[in-house]
């Protein structure tokens, strides 16, 4: 039963007619929105943390394609007679010589 005059609420059968007032009820409310922002930020920690966890967790785990590149130094220049196509074809019958002498 909602009376406005004497305070918000009556709960006559479980507080022997003690009245909840408005001011009360906002402390109640107030509180209550509150915790739930504290869940919803300890929430959101929480995600963060499991995704940093998890991509540290991939990094130590999956490899990189830098470990199993090769790279090349002193190459020489290219011109139109020593085009992209020929250095790149040069490189790949040096590669598959090297490979094939080693055990």
């Amino acid at each position: 039963m909602i009376n406005l005059r004497n305070g918000f609420i009556h709960f006559a059968d479980i507080t022997e007619g003690k009245v909840l007032t408005r001011e009360n009820l906002g402390l109640i409310i107030v509180s209550a929105d509150l915790f739930i922002m504290v869940c919803f930020l300890l929430a959101i920690w929480f995600i963060t943390y499991a995704v940093r966890v998890d991509a540290e967790r991939h990094r130590n785990l999956l490899f990189e394609t830098k470990e199993f590149a090769l790279e090349f130094y002193n190459l020489p220049k290219l011109h139109p007679k020593y085009s992209m196509e020929v250095l790149k074809a040069e490189l790949w019958d040096h590669i598959e010589k090297v490979i094939l002498t080693e055990p």
